[in-house]
């Protein structure tokens, strides 16, 4: 791929980041009030006008087809007003901590809105928020995130060791391309846009078939 060749071709011209000079990394959320009900006795308590977060586990996320099943996450109840802070955004890119390393850019999502939904990220993930400096070109800084994260998977497959932590994350080196940045932008973009496009037909036209086969049920 010509993307590939000019980006290793040039290696020796990198500059290195760790990945926490262009995302802050932090670890989601502890849910020690997780699926708590709220009942009147409870006022009293602290519980007075305290907010249901929805919050995203292993179990409504899959990494491969890029889908989140709301059906399956969790409720955190919280009367803190600082966990709007925290809600998960399409500019996260999100790992999980434990077990077999996955991880993807929230940026893939097409058919889940954000803005729509308050959710928070379990204590299963890393979650990474870009800084400024990386705005831009996010799609691009998220797809060298996965670069540079093999190395770490695939240490990880041979010591057998099944969790990452925030420090070891925080800690990564992304290589960049001092000269010819520009270039490579544009290069990925080529790339990029048609696959986002492809991915935003294909999950609509999912979408269709689903309803298709519900109407179909229904006529059973």
């Amino acid at each position: 791929m010509l993307f590939s060749f000019f980006f290793f071709t040039n290696a020796q011209l990198m500059n290195e980041y760790k990945i926490n000079d262009l995302f802050s990394v932090r670890q989601g959320k502890q849910m020690l009030n997780k699926n708590k009900q709220i009942t009147n006795s409870q006022n009293d308590k602290g519980f007075l006008n305290s907010n249901v977060i929805k919050v995203l586990t292993m179990s409504s996320i899959n990494f491969d087809n890029k889908t989140i099943e709301p059906d399956f996450f969790l409720d955190y109840v919280t009367n803190k007003a600082n966990d709007e802070d925290n809600f998960l955004s399409a500019d996260n890119y999100i790992i999980n901590r434990v077990g077999k390393i996955k991880s993807v850019s929230l940026l893939d999502f097409v058919d889940f809105d954000f803005t729509e939904t308050n959710v928070l990220a379990s204590n299963h993930f890393i979650v990474l928020t870009p800084r400024k400096i990386v705005l831009e070109n996010l799609p691009l800084f998220h797809t060298l995130v996965d670069v540079a994260l093999k190395d770490l998977m695939d240490k990880k497959i041979t010591t057998k060791v099944q969790s990452v932590s925030v420090k070891e994350i925080q800690n990564i080196t992304i290589s960049i391309p001092p000269e010819g940045f520009d270039t490579l932008t544009r290069m990925f973009m080529e790339i990029y846009q048609p696959y986002l496009n492809s991915l935003k037909n294909l999950k609509f036209h999912k979408n269709l078939l689903e309803g298709f086969k519900n109407e179909l049920n229904k006529k059973q």
